[in-house]
């Protein structure tokens, strides 16, 4: 599989973007989108050619730390095209949407701007979108790539992606004389095991999985259910599917207590309790492990997230998009297509 990872994911910035199961990759977004306009962006090879020209890109993956890993790909590239300047602009994540807006609906927004997933559907059925043609997408992973395809066009790159693992504490499960999780495992074996972790001591617990929309999306998926019809054009919260993957998360809260309530929490994050050593197994993004790898002071390993009648995963992704008014498309797509599918963040 061929990854591009622009820069290290951030808990907390990224957005479910589908569920994938064993059973293939998944489709390309159902939405209907306007085309926006109907200029292709050239070649990279054209671009590199040109008359030097200036376009902006404004972001929000950097913010917190990573400018200047940004700013040192951005030299690269410019070595490699040194006709195209690229002005950064970095916004802080919690600002980041409400600037964009503004910006977009006042017809001053960047050349070329990053897109969460729930934003890049709204933002492409609005027309606002540049269809990026012209470019060689061959290095960017096909599956992250379907993920910002509407109506067989692509409006969006994938900027990074990631998925989501089952990461377990092997010190719990030493001392609880557990064997440690395997890929074939199905939902029984994480309760009997979590079950096993919480007799360990009234403080530790087996499992951390919030009950929040997006576990239950992928959840509902393990147990063979949907949240919507086969169509996609109705929700299906009540199928016997859904009801049993809702009543398994919450009686591991309410009746196992394998998991803890808020107030056992004590007002501390899931990755903190993993971190204290006193939580057997969280479902999480594998952006943690850097975090786990300085905060843990055990042994952790990860394995496939177990299903119930069939594996799922949660898919998350931050797309690189092309303003629809842009007057340097050919440019602005050279930039976010190296930025995408260059090895220089490795």
């Amino acid at each position: 599989m061929k990854k591009a990872r622009v820069l290290p994911l951030a808990a907390g910035m990224l957005s479910v973007a589908m569920v994938l199961t064993a059973c293939g990759s998944p489709a390309a977004s159902a939405s209907s989108a306007s085309s926006g306009t109907a200029e292709s962006a050239a070649s990279a090879s054209e671009a590199s050619q040109d008359e030097p020209v200036t376009i902006t890109y404004c972001n929000f993956n950097a913010s917190g730390g990573d400018e200047e890993t940004l700013q040192k790909m951005y030299e690269a590239f410019h070595e490699e095209y040194p006709n195209i300047t690229v002005e950064i602009e970095t916004i802080g994540f919690d600002d980041y949407f409400t600037q964009m807006q503004t910006r977009v609906a006042g017809g001053t927004a960047p050349d070329c701007y990053e897109l969460n997933i729930e934003n890049f559907s709204a933002y492409a059925n609005k027309g606002v979108l540049a269809e990026i043609t012209g470019v060689d997408l061959s290095r960017i992973d096909e599956t992250a790539l379907n993920a910002f395809n509407v109506g067989g066009k692509q409006y969006g790159l994938p900027g990074n992606f990631s998925n989501v693992v089952l990461v377990y504490n092997k010190d719990l499960f030493d001392q609880a004389g557990l064997d440690y999780p395997t890929n074939d495992w199905t939902q029984d074996d994480v309760q009997a095991a979590a079950e096993a972790i919480r007799a360990l001591g009234d403080d530790i617990y087996g499992i951390y999985q919030p009950v929040t929309y997006n576990e239950f999306y992928k959840v509902a998926a393990q147990y063979g259910g949907s949240l919507l019809s086969e169509d996609g054009t109705q929700f299906t919260i009540n199928s016997p599917e859904n009801v049993e993957a809702a009543q398994m998360m919450v009686d591991r809260v309410l009746v196992s207590n394998v998991q803890p309530t808020e107030v056992q929490m004590g007002g501390m994050g899931d990755w903190d309790l993993f971190m204290s050593g006193r939580l057997g197994m969280i479902p999480t993004g594998i952006w943690a492990f850097s975090s786990f790898a300085d905060g843990c002071d055990f042994d952790w390993d990860i394995v496939v997230e177990p299903g119930a009648k069939q594996k799922a995963t949660a898919f998350f992704s931050n797309a690189c998009v092309i303003n629809a008014d842009s007057e340097h498309k050919d440019a602005a797509a050279t930039w976010i297509t190296w930025l995408c599918s260059s090895d220089a963040a490795a």
